[in-house]
């Protein structure tokens, strides 16, 4: 099955879709005004980094990316923000916010870490 999208003229983007689970069905297209201030998963450098969505320009998106600090363990970096812009593309999917495991870090939920740890195996 693909997903395919049009967003102007002459030009079309897919996505090949397989899993029909609750999981796949956050799958964006995160290039949407609703989206902005939504936690998502950007693909890159082989990794996946949570934030949240600041901007969008076309089909780029502007993230404030957490780093990762073991399996499942992600905080915001500081003194400085990580912020980037990244293509539509990279947007792995749509998360709900974190929950907090200690002052510092937090989990993605279970089922969705699982979601895109998979996705990173294809």
């Amino acid at each position: 099955m693909h997903k395919v999208l049009s967003a102007s003229p002459s030009i079309l983007k897919y996505r090949g879709t397989s899993c029909f689970c609750r999981a796949a069905e956050c799958i964006p297209n995160a290039n949407e005004d609703h989206h902005i201030g939504q936690w998502c998963v950007v693909h890159y450098d082989d990794a996946p980094y949570s934030g949240i969505i600041l901007q969008l320009e076309e089909d780029n998106i502007k993230v404030k990316c957490m780093h990762r600090n073991g399996l499942n363990k992600l905080f915001w970096p500081s003194p400085r923000n990580d912020v980037s812009w990244y293509s539509d593309d990279q947007i792995m999917c749509l998360i709900p916010g974190p929950r907090a495991v200690n002052k510092r870090s937090v989990l993605i939920e279970q089922h969705f870490w699982e979601f895109i740890m998979g996705k990173l195996d294809k």
